[in-house]
């Protein structure tokens, strides 16, 4: 399965593949969503925040960093996947009737992306006050990123009285430790959690989904909360997601539409793959296999993803959200050294 920048990205309003099909949702080549306006917060190299409505076949975006908002329709394709056209924007950069995909995992995640763009990763506005508890993450990089710089990493978040901490261990993308870091003085406004002072925002909803942005070109980071997965019950899933490639130099990137479904011929392991044609829901016959390993104390998976571009090691976090998997990792790319993201969810 070749992963090249320029090809179709997915835009990720929620995370990951063909997430509403499998909620039963309406789907079907020129389908429409049949719920109302979802609001999603989200993040997108190298630290842009963002702000998405989606419902009813419409959608609206706003990009909070560079200023620019968007709008316009979208179809559900027969993948699950939907196809999204501009029809308005105030970004001079992008013309109106421009194209791009996403997958929602509807009042959960959001995954979207354009040609040549990079991933935006959201998560579903809370309506009430997240709870506490242990969540593992992996980076949205910034421009500037190395492979020593950090990855990946757990984080214990706390709430006393109306104010949140959060306890962050961090690790390069080898697994070695960095460090540690604490925050505190957060609090739940409109929501989604903010500081009065700090840029750090994050956006966490009562299913476990963990998300956040830390500010104009400092990237931010995508998770779920800590859970103990069973990998051979994993492996006998159906997926759809996204490969996500940034190129930390230039600062410009690219998404992949993909899927994965079991592959008995190999151990503890998935078959993904890509499409010729994501419209026609026709797929690419090279494939590639994302063999797991086991789990660590701190929720962590070890995971190798082997393609015709060589192998590429993966730290994967992971739970069941809503009672369907989902599983985001970080690598670098074999054919570039640069940073590689894969996030998926259970049809």
């Amino acid at each position: 399965m070749k992963v090249k920048l320029g090809l179709l990205a997915v835009l990720a309003i929620g995370i990951m593949f063909a997430i509403a099909v499998g909620c039963g949702q309406n789907g079907g080549s020129g389908g429409v969503s049949d719920h109302a306006p979802i609001t999603y917060y989200g993040t997108q190299s190298p630290g842009d925040a963002w702000t998405w409505s989606v419902g009813n076949g419409t959608f609206e975006a706003a990009n909070h960093t560079t200023g620019f908002i968007y709008s316009g329709t979208y179809v559900i394709l027969a993948n699950g996947f939907r196809k999204a056209t501009i029809n308005s924007t105030t970004d001079p950069y992008v013309p109106t009737g421009s194209e791009g995909y996403f997958l929602e995992f509807p009042n959960t995640l959001l995954l979207v992306g354009v040609e040549d763009s990079n991933l935006i990763a959201c998560t579903a506005q809370a309506t009430g006050e997240p709870v506490g508890g242990q969540y593992n993450w992996i980076m949205v990089p910034d421009q500037g990123w190395s492979p020593t710089d950090v990855s990946y990493g757990t984080v214990e978040v706390t709430k006393v009285g109306t104010e949140y901490s959060f306890a962050v261990r961090t690790y390069d993308v080898n697994g070695n430790y960095l460090g540690s870091m604490n925050y505190s003085g957060f609090i739940f406004s409109n929501g989604k959690l903010i500081h009065p002072t700090e840029n750090l925002q994050v956006f966490m909803t009562p299913s476990g989904v963990y998300l956040g942005d830390e500010g104009d070109n400092a990237g931010g980071f995508a998770g779920v909360k800590f859970e103990s997965i069973d990998i051979a019950d994993l492996v006998t899933k159906h997926y759809r997601g996204v490969i996500a490639l940034y190129d930390a130099t230039s600062g410009d990137g690219g998404v992949m539409a993909i899927g994965a479904e079991p592959y008995p011929a190999v151990s503890n392991a998935l078959r993904g793959f890509s499409y010729d044609d994501v419209d026609r829901n026709i797929r690419n016959t090279d494939t590639a296999t994302l063999e797991f390993g086991a789990q660590d104390g701190s929720g962590v998976i070890s995971a190798t993803l082997t393609s015709s571009d060589g192998p590429a090691s993966f730290r994967m976090v992971g739970a069941r959200v809503n009672g369907k998997y989902m599983a985001f990792g970080i690598s670098l790319d074999p054919s570039t050294n640069q940073p590689m993201s894969i996030l998926v969810v259970e049809q």
